[in-house]
């Protein structure tokens, strides 16, 4: 970038920046509002299904026939086909419908990431702003860079002595 004139440098303002990006979106909101009445079903029945209480519950109908051998033709229907026909495709729904909120935090995630990315970019261009205006300064005020680095090597030392637990 060639730099014609100080004003070159001039960082955008903080206005500047916020036209620039989104404001940052709540994604469980905005999954929670488009989520339908099944939807919500699918995702609660994914939710009690994927637990240690419902494991057990599929353990304790294997064991009942054991003990109780007249439920044995009742069970053995209801823990062979029956759970697996309905619930099967109840969790697959609840699956895509976790796996597009996942998708929604991601893409939320990256526009975060954007917005940090060009906020310290900003920085660095104020940074080199401010460079320019105290080089420039430095250079009608007539002062060397050498006196400038000891005054501020100097000044370094001082703070550090006034706080010891913070220095880097």
């Amino acid at each position: 970038m060639e730099i014609k004139s100080i004003f070159d440098l001039v960082p955008p303002s903080w206005r500047e920046i916020r036209k620039r990006f989104s404001p940052v979106r709540n994604v469980n909101k905005i999954r929670d509002d488009g989520l339908s009445f099944t939807d919500r079903i699918a995702i609660g029945a994914t939710g009690i299904v994927g637990t240690m209480g419902f494991f057990f519950f599929c353990i304790i109908m294997v064991t009942v026939p054991l003990i109780y051998r007249d439920t044995m033709p009742v069970i053995q229907y209801i823990s062979s086909g029956y759970l697996q026909l309905i619930f099967l495709p109840l969790i697959m729904v609840g699956q895509n419908l976790q796996s597009k909120h996942s998708e929604l935090r991601a893409e939320n995630d990256y526009q975060i990431n954007m917005k940090a990315e060009h906020e310290i970019e900003v920085l660095y261009k104020h940074l080199e702003y401010q460079n320019a205006i105290l080089i420039t300064m430095m250079k009608k005020m007539d002062i060397s860079m050498e006196e400038v680095l000891q005054y501020s090597t100097e000044i370094y030392t001082e703070i550090n002595k006034n706080n010891p637990d913070k220095m880097s």
